[in-house]
């Protein structure tokens, strides 16, 4: 194997590594991921699947990112499970 095809190889397992990361759930942090303070605070609202999140002892700022699970009905008629039956 050539050098050229080595770093193909590295570049593909590292796109892939990246792409597993990318699916696999967390749990939600509850603590800063630079200090691992636990003074933090949402600073904005929820947008576009994303929330704001600052520490207030590094002043460290990131994004929490959200993705969709499932639906928890509050009111209203579940037609999903007629949908299903």
């Amino acid at each position: 194997m050539n050098e050229r095809q080595l770093n193909r190889k590295k570049k593909e397992e590292l796109v892939k590594m990246i792409l597993d990361l990318q699916t696999k759930e967390r749990d939600e942090p509850m603590t800063c991921p630079s200090c691992n303070s636990n003074e933090i605070t949402y600073t904005d609202t929820f947008v576009s699947g994303s929330i704001e999140v600052r520490c207030h002892d590094c002043n460290s700022s990131w994004y929490e990112l959200w993705r969709f699970v499932d639906v928890e009905m509050i009111d209203g008629e579940d037609n999903r499970v007629a949908q299903l039956e």
